[in-house]
C-alpha cells in the first residue's frame, strides 16, 4: 500500500530499514567475502590486460586510482610482478580462482540485495552459482572497457573529430564525459546488479529505472567517500606507522566495509522508493488483477459479478481501487536537471583541487 510523506519520512522510513536490515553488519560479512574475491579478480584482470596494449603504457596503474595510496602502495608489486612475466598457466589459475572467490562475493551481495527487498531468494543454489559467475565475468568484462575507453578514448574521439572538423567543440564536452564516464558505468552496473541480482519470487518485481534510482544513489555517494577517505589517509592519517606492513591491508579492508555500506544503502533508497510510492513489491499482483483480471482466474477463486478475482492464491495488499498514478521520481525533468548539476559540481570541486595542489 501506497504511503503519504515527503521526503522527510522518506528518509525516516530509509534509516528504519538500514537499522533493522542491519546494514552495518551484513556490510561487514560482505566486505569480508569481497576481500577474499579482490585480490584474484585483481590478477585476473590485469592477466588479461597482460596480453593487450595496455599492457604496453603505465595506464594500468588506473586499476589502483580509486583506491586509496596505502592500497595502490600494497598491489603495486603484484600489478608489476604479473606484467613482466605474461605467463599463461597464471592466467588460467587466475581465472579459475577469480571466478570462484568472484562469484562467493557476489553470491553474498546478492544475498544482501534479498535482504533489502525482504524477500527469500527463489532460485536453486547451482542457478544462485551461475548467476553469480556470469556477474563476475560482467564485471571484468566492464573493468577492462572502462580502462580501455581511459586509456584509449582521447585518440579515437580525436581521429573522428578530424574526420568532421565542424564539430571541434565537443572536445571539451567529450573531457567531461569522460571524466564522468566510470561514475556512469558503476551506477549502470549497479543498477542490473539491483534490478536482475535479488531472487525475486514470482510476481514480484521492479522495473530498471526504479533500480536506477538506488544505483545512481550509490554510484555518486561511493565517487564522495572514496575520494573523501582517499583523501583523509593520503593526507592526515599514516596507516603505516601504526600498523607496519599490514597499513595497506588495514585501508583496503576498511574501504572495501565503507564500499559495502553504500551497496546496501543503494539497495535499501530502491526498495524504500518502491514502498513508498509505488505500493511495495506486490503491486505487480495487484496491477495484474485490476487490469488483466483474466489471467487472474485460477483454481479456487471467488466470483464476483461478473468477473472472477482472485482472492486466495494472491492475497497480499489487495486494492479495489486502482489509486491515480503519481509521476515517479525518475520521470521528473527536476530529477535529471538535479543529477546534472550534481555531476558537475562534483567535476568542478574535484578540477579546483587538482589544480590548487598543483600549485
Amino acid at each position: 500500500m501506497k504511503k503519504d510523506g515527503g521526503l522527510k519520512e522518506f528518509i525516516k522510513e530509509l534509516i528504519e530499514r538500514f537499522q533493522s536490515d542491519r546494514v552495518p553488519q551484513v556490510g561487514a560479512q560482505l566486505a569480508y567475502y569481497l576481500l577474499l574475491s579482490i585480490f584474484p579478480l585483481i590478477i585476473f584482470v590485469l592477466s588479461v590486460l597482460s596480453f593487450t596494449p595496455l599492457a604496453q603504457t603505465d595506464s594500468l596503474t588506473r586499476l589502483l586510482s580509486a583506491m586509496p595510496q596505502e592500497t595502490a602502495n600494497l598491489l603495486q608489486p603484484i600489478l608489476i610482478d604479473i606484467v613482466e612475466s605474461r605467463s599463461g598457466s597464471l592466467l588460467g589459475f587466475s581465472l579459475l580462482a577469480s571466478l570462484w572467490s568472484g562469484s562467493n562475493g557476489i553470491n553474498n551481495l546478492i544475498g544482501a540485495m534479498d535482504a533489502a527487498y525482504d524477500i527469500e531468494n527463489a532460485r536453486k543454489k547451482w542457478l544462485r552459482r551461475i548467476i553469480a559467475v556470469l556477474y563476475t565475468i560482467i564485471l571484468v568484462a566492464v573493468i577492462v572497457v572502462a580502462l580501455g575507453i581511459q586509456v584509449f578514448g582521447n585518440q579515437l574521439f580525436h581521429s573522428l573529430i578530424s574526420q568532421f572538423p565542424g564539430f571541434d567543440f565537443l572536445a571539451s564536452i567529450w573531457q567531461i564525459v569522460q571524466w564522468l564516464l566510470p561514475l556512469i558505468i558503476i551506477i549502470l552496473t549497479l543498477a542490473a546488479l539491483y534490478k536482475w541480482g535479488p531472487g525475486f519470487p514470482q510476481n514480484l518485481f521492479i522495473t530498471f529505472p526504479e533500480a536506477l534510482l538506488g544505483a545512481g544513489v550509490a554510484g555518486v555517494l561511493w565517487s564522495i567517500a572514496s575520494f573523501g577517505f582517499g583523501f583523509y589517509v593520503n593526507n592526515f592519517s599514516n596507516y603505516s606507522n601504526t600498523y607496519g606492513s599490514l597499513g595497506g591491508v588495514i585501508v583496503l579492508m576498511l574501504w572495501l566495509y565503507l564500499s559495502s555500506i553504500i551497496i546496501m544503502v543503494g539497495a535499501e533508497v530502491t526498495a524504500t522508493y518502491i514502498s513508498r510510492y509505488k505500493g511495495g513489491l506486490e503491486r505487480q499482483v495487484i496491477e495484474t488483477i485490476l487490469e488483466h483480471p483474466e489471467e487472474a482466474i485460477e483454481a479456487g477463486t471467488t466470483l464476483k459479478g461478473e468477473k472472477e478475482v482472485d482472492v486466495t492464491v494472491r492475497p497480499i495488499h489487495l486494492e479495489l481501487v486502482k489509486p491515480a498514478k503519481k509521476k515517479p521520481l525518475h520521470q521528473r525533468s527536476a530529477f535529471y536537471i538535479g543529477s546534472a548539476l550534481g555531476g558537475g559540481l562534483v567535476w568542478l570541486g574535484r578540477t579546483m583541487i587538482e589544480k590548487i595542489r598543483g600549485y
